[in-house]
């Protein structure tokens, strides 16, 4: 999942203002949650998502989707 930290720098590259930040926004991992209201944590759906999700991480496709916005580097 992409925070602030990664979409900020991602919209600063495409304004061309990356050169200027640096290395002043430090880009960290943190765990990938799924937030859904009590109602709907037992859905199917939902247990689907979770599954989808966990495998996403597994394959490596966060970090290249990441990767491909702002760069190697965040890694």
């Amino acid at each position: 999942m992409a925070g602030s930290t990664v979409m900020l720098l991602h919209h600063a590259k495409l304004e061309g203002a990356d050169t200027i930040l640096g290395d002043q926004l430090p880009l960290g991992t943190t765990e990938a949650c799924l937030q859904v209201p009590k109602s709907r944590a037992e859905l199917p759906i939902t247990a689907k998502v979770a599954a989808a999700a966990r495998a996403m991480v597994a394959e490596g496709r966060f970090a290249t989707i990441i990767s491909q916005y702002v760069g190697p580097s965040w890694q």
